[in-house]
């Protein structure tokens, strides 16, 4: 049971709470996701994170895959945009 996990058992928030993905974006410059499925596709300039339901795009210059761990990936980079797919 990943961390995520174990805080939704703990407060009682329903199971499908628990599959959500939260997107964290801090200016041009990061980008954090939670409760992510894995990462598709990976480049300096293209990200590809699977989500629940969707895959989201990341596209810029020099992304780099800072941490990534079962539930959490950060980005930092130079963001211009972002998409789901």
């Amino acid at each position: 049971m990943n961390f995520i996990n174990k805080i939704v058992k703990s407060m009682d928030v329903p199971e499908a709470v628990s599959s959500v993905s939260k997107v964290t974006v801090i200016s041009d410059s990061s980008v954090v996701v939670e409760n992510h499925f894995g990462v598709s596709a990976y480049s300096p300039e293209d990200i590809i994170i699977r989500l629940s339901d969707k895959k989201m795009r990341i596209y810029g210059c020099g992304l780099v895959i800072e941490y990534l761990s079962d539930s959490v990936v950060g980005i930092t980079g130079k963001i211009a945009s972002l998409s789901f797919v």
